[in-house]
């Protein structure tokens, strides 16, 4: 006779859902932390958004919804290996937003073993839908930002060569006649990708599209518009700024080209949703698995079994405790080089992330005046060591008023800030330049440290970042960034 009471299944719930905070306790106290910054208040509002609507069509269901655990489930697809690749990934490479999604997708296949079939396959969207919303915009950039960029910079230079064939693209910076662009992270594409696929399923969800074969190719369809509107609006950007040196109209047109892309592509793909694909008409009835006693007990204890056993497995990433020797340079006597002292804070964060930093101040002679600068080296193996040095002259209270690529002769690029700091009788304006390096290469691109480091775990890199008192033009610099650069490739 099946034992269709409430208590039971809640306490089985109970048991597996305490088993499964011990186990992504970690990444949870991550998860809290980081929606706890002044950025996290968006996600945290979308996160909100999704549960109180999905709250909202399941309390249309008639109660109760929930069962005791089946022990033979397609979900068992789903949560199992999300635990196994929980475990690898916390173990071998430790990013915390692959931990993230990895639970959501666990705790998606658990409730399977709870939930009448109709109910489960129902809570796939805003399943999905949470995924999307998680605070992971850069790790996007890295792993998928990173590479489009690549493709759309190859993608341009090819088109341009017809026009102007000495156009040439490295990594995502294209360069002609010593001037040089960088197609970064508000190019990549990835952000309209990331609020399109958002748009995707939320309107899917609320219209009740019929999710199939159908779906899927106008899924694909979609991606692609972005991904061509995106290339297009990159192709005349790069038209404007290298080409006719148009570069003030090029920057008033970078943030209205990617709108407009993005609300045609939108656009045609509701009107081809709206003809093309079917909806839904039927609403979800209360229809629960019938579970006999004997079968709730077997599938709460191999649930339960095997999240004990994950436990036991569980790694956290070890970090690499290699020694990191400070980088000896040796710049001739007219700079003045001399080191200045790391804040307590900066020193206990290079510590516990195993890396080395050195700061220094100089100056160096142009034009019949002195220009200081500092300059703060960062070296070490673990890219999470390093960074991107907008953000920390953001938080410095600095305003970024430009920024782009510099090319030196002999080849060498630079990404260079105009920055600026107000107060109450008038604003200064400084420039930084930046870019990272090891033994056998540089990059201007944080993207592609930290992508270097998933295939060369062991590899030290480089951050080079410093900050002039002063507006200041490449040609000033170059001998400095030669001598300086020369100096590092010897040291590290």
């Amino acid at each position: 006779m099946p034992y269709k009471s409430l208590y039971l299944p809640i306490f089985y719930l109970s048991l597996i859902t305490l088993a499964s905070v011990i186990l992504f306790l970690p990444i949870l106290s991550w998860f809290v932390a980081k929606m706890l910054l002044i950025k996290g208040y968006l996600h945290i509002l979308m996160m909100l958004a999704i549960l109180g609507l999905g709250f909202y069509r399941f309390s249309k269901i008639q109660h109760p919804v929930i069962h005791t655990p089946v022990l033979i489930h397609p979900a068992l697809l789903v949560w199992i290996p999300a635990c196994i690749f929980y475990l690898i990934n916390e173990a071998s490479l430790g990013f915390h937003t692959l931990s993230a999604i990895l639970f959501l997708l666990y705790v998606y296949g658990i409730s399977g073993h709870f939930l009448a079939k109709s109910h489960w396959q129902a809570i796939l969207l805003p399943v999905l839908l949470i995924i999307l919303v998680l605070p992971f915009e850069h790790y996007l950039d890295v792993y998928l930002g990173f590479p489009l960029r690549l493709l759309s910079a190859k993608c341009v230079a090819t088109l341009l060569q017809f026009y102007q064939p000495q156009i040439i693209s490295l990594e995502s910076i294209l360069s002609v006649d010593n001037k040089a662009a960088i197609v970064d992270l508000e190019c990549s594409g990835i952000k309209s990708l990331w609020v399109g696929l958002i748009f995707y399923l939320l309107l899917t969800w609320v219209e009740k599209y019929r999710i199939g074969l159908r779906w899927l190719g106008l899924a694909g369809v979609f991606i692609g518009l972005l991904v061509f509107a995106n290339v297009g609006r990159i192709i005349i950007l790069v038209w404007l700024d290298l080409l006719l040196n148009q570069t003030n109209l090029a920057a008033l047109l970078h943030q209205s080209l990617g709108l407009l892309g993005f609300i045609f592509s939108s656009l045609i793909i509701w009107f081809l949703l709206h003809y093309f694909v079917p909806k839904n008409s039927q609403t979800l009835k209360n229809t629960p698995n019938e579970v006999s006693f004997s079968q709730g007990i077997l599938g709460t204890i191999f649930i339960i079994s095997v999240i004990l056993s994950a436990i036991h497995h569980y790694q956290p990433l070890q970090k690499n405790t290699t020694a990191i020797t400070q980088i000896q340079i040796q710049l001739p006597i007219k700079y003045h080089l001399s080191p200045l002292k790391l804040k307590p804070q900066e020193t206990d964060f290079f510590n516990s992330n195993g890396s080395t930093a050195q700061k220094y101040a100089f100056e160096i002679h142009a034009h019949h005046k002195i220009i200081k600068a500092s300059m703060v080296l960062v070296s070490s193996r673990q890219w999470r060591a390093q960074h991107i040095p907008e953000n920390c002259y953001l938080s410095q209270g600095y305003t970024i008023i430009n920024k782009g690529v510099w090319t030196l002769t002999p080849p060498f690029n630079l990404r260079y800030l105009t920055l600026s700091t107000s107060t109450q009788n008038a604003s200064k304006l400084f420039t930084g330049v930046y870019w990272f390096q090891s033994k056998h290469r540089t990059t201007v691109d944080y993207s592609a440290r930290v992508l270097d480091a998933l295939f060369n775990p062991n590899q030290q890199w480089l951050m080079v970042s410093i900050l002039w008192q002063t507006p200041i033009n490449p040609t000033i610099i170059a001998p400095f960034i030669r001598q300086l650069q020369m100096e590092l490739s010897n040291a590290n």
